[in-house]
């Protein structure tokens, strides 16, 4: 037991001999950081902060940058130029202006009964595409479109040009009658005529219509108020009379006098679609209700419904 002990003291009275190599600590255990650990990697672990991105992260992540930025720019522009077509206030009076109707060129009456008489009528009809858009304008004032940049107009008129292209022809159905008003009123401001359409009305729309000018005029027609980009349409309707035969022959002898019919076309309902439904063509297509748009066809020519060009008598 002496022995034991004698050796103990004998061992803590021996000194430690230091090295090189010797921790400064003599808590410092083997799992501390070896002298050949690089210090750049000991400061990063001690303070807690992540490795470096790698090189090719970064390329991914700028390259993904820049795909966002160009896609959100590009349809940052479709959206602006789908907005610079919509028209404004003061424009959508004037709208009616870019649908041009020609005629009648014929007026046949087809079948008489109780409920009224059916007729065909041929004339021609076209749609200013260009006007409907709102394209080409060399000046606008506020809350119209066109009269911007160049480079912007341009734009607008290629985009919308290519587009009306692409859908080629409207189609317009009206589910409820066509209400004719003397314009201007007779007596009372009620309707005098009552129309119904049985089908669709086919409608062409005739893009850069004012770089074409002087219009060609078609050969089925002698015709010099018909411009060679309207297109012939017949349509069969039910005419029913509404007004008192008093205001219907002061009506048709004013009419004789001027040589023209002047009328409100007053419609309830009107839905407008594209001919063609495939792909983004369907998505084309509006209902107006409350239409009023003002017409006057011209009788100085003879029509089958007359017969002859003497006068109505009264």
């Amino acid at each position: 037991m002496s022995s034991g002990m004698g050796s103990r003291t004998a061992d803590k009275g021996k000194a430690v001999e230091r090295t090189e190599n010797t921790p400064l600590l003599s808590g410092q255990t083997s799992s501390s950081r070896s002298c050949d650990e690089p210090l750049d990697a000991a400061r990063l672990r001690s303070t807690g902060a992540s490795s470096p991105i790698p090189l090719w992260r970064r390329h991914i992540l700028t390259a993904l940058l820049v795909l966002f930025t160009a896609a959100l720019s590009f349809f940052l522009v479709l959206a602006l130029l789908a907005w610079s077509f919509v028209p404004g206030r003061s424009e959508e009076a004037e709208l009616a202006r870019g649908v041009v109707w020609r005629g009648p060129e014929r007026l046949d009456v087809i079948n008489v009964t109780n409920d009224g008489i059916w007729v065909q009528l041929d004339g021609f009809v076209g749609v200013d595409a260009d006007w409907m858009l709102g394209i080409g304008k060399p000046t606008a004032v506020d809350g119209e479109r066109g009269g911007g940049a160049a480079w912007w107009e341009s734009l607008r008129g290629s985009v919308g040009r290519w587009m009306v292209r692409q859908v080629g022809e409207m189609r317009v159905d009206i589910p409820d009658s066509i209400e004719l008003f003397a314009s201007p009123p007779i007596s009372r401001n009620r309707p005098i005529i009552s129309c119904g359409i049985t089908r669709s009305l086919p409608v062409p729309l005739t893009p850069s219509l004012r770089s074409s000018y002087p219009p060609i005029f078609p050969p089925h027609t002698d015709n010099p108020d018909v411009p060679a980009w309207l297109t012939h349409v017949s349509l069969v309707s039910k005419v029913s009379p509404i007004a008192h035969p008093e205001e219907l022959l002061e009506f048709a002898r004013r009419s004789w006098i001027r040589r023209k019919v002047a009328v409100d076309i007053r419609v309830k309902e009107v839905h407008v679609s594209a001919v063609h439904v495939s792909g983004w063509r369907r998505y084309i297509k509006t209902t107006r209700r409350d239409v009023t748009v003002p017409m006057e066809f011209d009788i100085s020519q003879p029509l089958s419904l007359l017969g002859t060009t003497d006068p109505p008598h009264v």
